[in-house]
């Protein structure tokens, strides 16, 4: 509002549609496979947060290590999981400020390759989750330190009292 159309340029859906497809979605695709693998084999919901975490650290603290290790950014961009480097590293150089503004993200070349590699590392850690999944009962199995000796011991017997009840509240005194 109070800005001129020549200004802001045409509003294009595109614009909005393809940084979803191209960037969330597959995002949301692995780190929704890696969190249902790991809870589905831990039995744990709490082990889906953790997941979640180690989401984290492999795409930015991780991604850093190898870009710093490795000191090719077409590799360290392809080894990414979220995109981080793509988006703030190849993305920024790449384009001229006028081109930030009107042109499009395209799918192809390294963001291409990554979007591919991570989807299919999605898919893979599905269907592994998929074809070890077994509807039977999980029987929780006493692990080597929670292991002890059977101890016999005599169950405590005390003498209890019975409670106070009123009068009016007994049932065996109906008259």
């Amino acid at each position: 509002p109070g800005v001129p159309d020549a200004f802001v340029g045409p509003f294009r859906i595109e614009a909005f549609l393809y940084p979803y497809l191209f960037i969330a979605l597959p995002n949301v695709l692995l780190t929704t496979a890696i969190q249902f693998a790991i809870a589905t084999w831990s039995r744990r919901p709490i082990a889906a947060y953790l997941g979640s975490l180690l989401v984290f650290f492999i795409a930015y603290v991780l991604g850093l290590i190898l870009a710093f290790a490795l000191r090719n950014p077409e590799v360290s961009t392809l080894l990414d999981p979220i995109g981080p480097f793509f988006i703030f590293g190849e993305l920024p150089e790449g384009w001229a400020p006028c081109e930030k503004n009107m042109r499009l993200l395209t799918l192809e070349g390294t963001l291409l390759q990554n979007r591919l590699i991570w989807t299919t590392v999605a898919l893979g850690v599905i269907a592994v989750t998929y074809a070890r999944f077994r509807f039977a009962h999980h029987v929780a199995r006493k692990r080597w330190w929670s292991r002890r000796s059977k101890r016999v011991t005599q169950p405590v017997t005390r003498d209890v009292d019975s409670p106070y009840v009123p009068r009016a509240a007994r049932i065996d005194d109906q008259q």
